[in-house]
């Protein structure tokens, strides 16, 4: 069974806090579970908008586009931009070298 949910809105005005229901009319979900090992995307249906049961009629799961490859981008990305840094040019640091050692990219 599925319980109430309630969302937490933020406003610009003073950082005021509201509690807003969900919509009662919602007919479709998706939800999007970017995880470390792939991209997983659910569509929920609701059977009616009299009733609370969810079903799952389509789930698909996306391998390449997982949260650790777009950390290895961000890593490489980064890892080219200190090597652009006028403080780093002619000091042989290199976007490999930051990639391949375990305490550069740890920094």
């Amino acid at each position: 069974a599925l319980s109430t949910l309630t969302t937490t809105t933020t406003t610009n005005d003073n950082n005021n806090t509201n509690n807003n229901p969900p919509p009662n009319d919602f007919t479709n979900i998706l939800i999007i579970d970017w995880g470390h090992t792939s991209l997983k995307l659910t569509h929920l249906h609701r059977l009616s908008p009299t009733t609370q049961i969810l079903t799952a009629p389509a789930t698909t799961s996306h391998p390449s586009l997982s949260g650790a490859k777009l950390l290895a981008i961000l890593v490489q990305h980064v890892a080219e931009l200190f090597e652009r840094q006028p403080s780093t040019r002619g000091c042989g640091i290199n976007a490999a070298g930051v990639v391949g050692n375990a305490k550069a990219r740890a920094k």
